[in-house]
């Protein structure tokens, strides 16, 4: 159960996540945020466009809050975010798994040629 659980936080943190929020009452903020929403693009461009506005929050998490109306999470308003999957920690948390059941498997064998036969 305990290799189930590191298992499940290193996905986890496969995935790093760039959100920036506009402080409630800020309509210099907001506008600005429906600039960047208007002119960019893309995601990470959206992000960036509106880390420069005034009232912007930057942190490493998701827009969605936890309560929505069905229980289900719903973004934030005034919210944009981006998420980057770690390809590489994926590959190096594949690459420790496969190396341990490598090791694993040749200890069973070296076990079962050493064990005696009458």
């Amino acid at each position: 159960m305990k290799r189930v659980i590191v298992l499940l936080v290193a996905c986890f943190a496969c995935v790093s996540y760039k959100r920036v929020s506009i402080e409630p009452g800020n309509p210099d903020g907001d506008g600005c945020l429906q600039i960047c929403k208007q002119t960019k693009h893309n995601d990470d461009a959206i992000v960036e466009c509106a880390s420069t506005c005034p009232g912007a929050l930057v942190q490493n998490d998701d827009c969605d809050s936890p309560s929505g109306v069905d229980g289900e999470p719903e973004a934030a308003p005034l919210c944009v975010a981006t998420a980057h999957v770690r390809w590489g920690r994926i590959a190096k948390t594949v690459a420790v798994i496969g190396g341990a059941a490598l090791v694993v498997t040749a200890l069973l064998f070296v076990a079962f040629l050493s064990a005696p036969t009458h």
